[in-house]
């Protein structure tokens, strides 16, 4: 599968597009399956950066659109693999077009996809287009077993969250899916996992802090990383010396020095202060958290 953007990642708004801006939408769709077929194993594509499906999502019309929900139902699983690419950014660089009418067709095709790895584009699609109607189809998803199918609902499954058709960050329904996640056998899925419950959305109940505490002790060092970060965003007292030794390893990232800022202790200033003097890369980070920590508690 083409290169996933599981935080919306915005892309250029100024591609060098070369020559495929001049080739039609069919002619795109047979080089996006050529491309899908060469490099759809690699974890990254090699250069250039600017491929037939990115093109594709770059144009976001209605032919681009008609031509994608066709190759959901292409014969070989690479055809419907771009398909579900396409669509799952389809116009961003307009905000996103034909989202509903996307979604609704990523949801009839993985009714009736029995192939992971298109069943795992489809699952990264709905995340990155968070419409509602795609909700339903991710939290069954979060069942499949492939471990890349599960990882793929993982890093959107936050973006659905939703009630009385609102974002908000205490849907019910996706809590309880994250918390099923965050104690998947996969470590990515896990770590993903924690990531949505844990930092994107805000929901703080006692089995959502108990879930975050659990993975404290994580063999995976990311999802542990996750944990504390979401302990720490909630001010729970088990996240501190977690966090504080994060902040004095020499190694802090930008997530570690975000969450000592939101939990506004000024028994984090001095880690923070010795960061600033060692980690030039991260020295606006650190100056961000430092004020917010003041300013809570002027």
């Amino acid at each position: 599968m083409g290169p996933q953007f599981p935080q919306n990642a915005e892309m250029p708004k100024d591609p060098d597009r070369g020559d495929l801006q001049a080739r039609s939408v069919p002619d795109l769709i047979r080089l996006a399956v050529d491309q899908e077929r060469e490099f759809g194993g690699l974890e990254d594509w090699p250069e250039p950066a600017w491929y037939a499906y990115q093109e594709l999502q770059h144009r976001g019309t209605a032919e681009v659109f008609s031509a994608a929900v066709v190759a959901l139902s292409a014969p070989e699983p690479v055809g419907r693999t771009v398909g579900a690419d396409v669509l799952s950014q389809l116009g961003y660089q307009e905000g996103g077009t034909f989202v509903e009418q996307s979604v609704n067709a990523l949801v009839a095709a993985a009714e009736v996809e029995q192939e992971p790895s298109v069943l795992r584009s489809i699952a990264f699609a709905l995340g990155l287009r968070a419409f509602p109607s795609g909700r339903r189809m991710l939290f069954s998803l979060a069942q499949h077993p492939s471990e890349r199918v599960r990882f793929a609902v993982a890093t959107g499954l936050w973006a659905v969250a939703i009630k009385d058709g609102d974002a908000v960050d205490d849907d019910p329904e996706a809590v309880s899916v994250h918390l099923d996640l965050m104690r998947d056998p996969d470590n990515e899925v896990r770590n993903w996992a924690a990531f949505g419950l844990g930092t994107q959305l805000s929901a703080d109940t006692p089995a959502i802090r108990a879930a975050l505490r659990e993975r404290l002790d994580d063999p995976d060092e990311g999802t542990r990383e996750e944990a504390v970060y979401g302990l720490a965003k909630r001010r729970d007292e088990v996240a501190f010396e977690p966090l504080l030794e994060y902040l004095r390893s020499g190694f802090a990232g930008t997530g570690c020095i975000d969450a000592a800022g939101a939990w506004g202790d000024l028994r984090f200033v001095d880690a923070l202060a010795a960061i600033r003097e060692t980690q030039p890369s991260v020295a606006n980070s650190v100056a961000g958290a430092l004020r917010v920590i003041r300013e809570a508690n002027q």
